[in-house]
């Protein structure tokens, strides 16, 4: 999985040497200059979608996915699709390294300790969602929402023109927004859920979360094809396992099944 969630083919390199944009921004994020990826896209893109993804910060959020599908549509009456697709799958990537989100180390961690484990050790640590938080940036509202639009960029793509890894990506992404709405109640900042900090969970927030995780779980299975097969299986079933094993823990509803969760993983 090392290169195919970078790009959106089953080797970034494959894909990217046929387009210079893709090339030039691929390099820059592998030497850590996502920004210069981004401008290297956005220009080969054009000011349509550039316009959008500058004016992304400061719109509504319920508003952001809309506008990216509508650049995207409007792209392509200058661009071929495939190269379209290629290059905004990259723009998510880049978006997403811009501010601490790295999908090849999301995908790794996901990814390791493949072995078949019993239901005992899927109830373990290796499931628990706070094992992301030393790969996620600090949980700030900026973050979470840019977060949000690296997933908007990536879903302007539109599900029937995504490739293989786009769902494996797209999936990591979510796994990301779960495990940083949850690393937002750690006031501490200890890497543990303690009994005070779960009680800032809402029924509300535990609903969304068990959303976030069961989209993750399924778009990540979508993308266990090819050579990402392996790693999106593990990935996918820990996922899943995670949720089984929340929804087994003692609580009247999810809320309080979350919250116990948390604080016996963590005590």
């Amino acid at each position: 999985i090392s290169l195919t969630i970078i790009g959106c083919g089953k080797n970034v390199f494959q894909a990217s040497t046929k387009t210079n944009p893709a090339e030039t921004a691929t390099k820059h994020m592998e030497r850590g200059n996502p920004q210069k990826a981004i401008d290297a896209l956005l220009k080969a893109i054009g000011s349509t979608y550039e316009d959008t993804y500058l004016a992304a910060g400061s719109t509504n959020s319920l508003e952001i996915k809309a506008s990216f599908e509508n650049a995207f549509n409007a792209s392509l009456a200058d661009i071929d699709i495939n190269k379209l697709t290629t290059w905004v799958s990259i723009l998510a990537s880049a978006h997403a390294q811009l501010y601490g989100i790295d999908p090849l180390d999301l995908g790794l961690a996901l990814a390791e300790d493949k072995s078949t484990e019993t239901e005992e050790d899927n109830s373990s640590s290796k499931n628990d969602i706070t094992r992301l938080f030393p790969y996620l940036p600090e949980a700030s509202d900026d973050n979470i929402k840019n977060l949000g639009i690296a997933l908007a960029i990536l879903d302007s793509i539109g599900n029937s023109n995504f490739k293989t890894a786009d769902n494996f990506k797209k999936g990591l992404f979510l796994m990301a927004n779960a495990s940083l709405l949850v690393k937002k109640i750690d006031i501490d900042e200890d890497g543990k859920i303690s009994l005070d900090e779960a009680s800032n969970l809402t029924l509300t927030d535990a609903q969304n979360l068990f959303i976030i995780l069961a989209s993750a779980a399924s778009t990540i299975a979508a993308g266990a094809g090819s050579n990402l097969e392996s790693g999106a299986q593990g990935a996918s079933s820990k996922i899943t396992s995670l949720i089984t094993t929340i929804d087994k823990t003692e609580g009247t509803d999810r809320a309080e099944k979350l919250k116990n969760y948390l604080v016996a993983k963590s005590s």
